[in-house]
């Protein structure tokens, strides 16, 4: 992520990757494919972290599991997408943008979360469409 420009396009191939991600640049897509993972490698909270830099940040197919907090934790990044992303046992919450305005969240799942699968705080013109959230608290 370090070497990536604004507006890159970073594609996954099917593995598992044992690390956390920090998008601070405007216009990051990552896209995985059938078979992508991204796991805890041991004590990071959150699996990806979209942070105010991160307008336009795009995230598709892919699984986040086991990180301490949040699979994907995202806070005033506007104009995203998140599609086709599986949250599994990521502490609190699944997908958790705060402060995040004109967002999509669509064919994502979420399970086993001691607080929400979904939770979208403080933002507005979020449209959430066609997700599965179970096992956790709340969905």
């Amino acid at each position: 992520m370090d070497a990536a420009q604004p507006n890159s396009v970073i594609r996954l191939l099917p593995g598992t990757y044992r690390e956390g991600i920090v998008v601070n640049k405007p216009g990051i897509e990552i896209v995985g494919s059938k078979g992508v993972v991204i796991e805890n490698p041991g004590g990071d909270n959150n699996g990806i972290t979209v942070r105010s830099e991160g307008d336009g940040f795009v995230l598709r197919h892919v699984v986040i599991k086991d990180f301490l907090r949040n699979g994907v934790f995202m806070i005033r990044a506007d104009n995203y997408l998140l599609s086709h992303v599986t949250a599994i046992n990521d502490g609190e919450y699944g997908l958790y943008p705060i402060f995040c305005n004109n967002g999509k969240i669509e064919h994502c799942e979420t399970s086993g979360h001691n607080d929400s699968g979904i939770y979208i705080g403080q933002s507005t013109d979020v449209e959430i469409s066609f997700n599965v959230a179970h096992h956790n608290v709340n969905g």
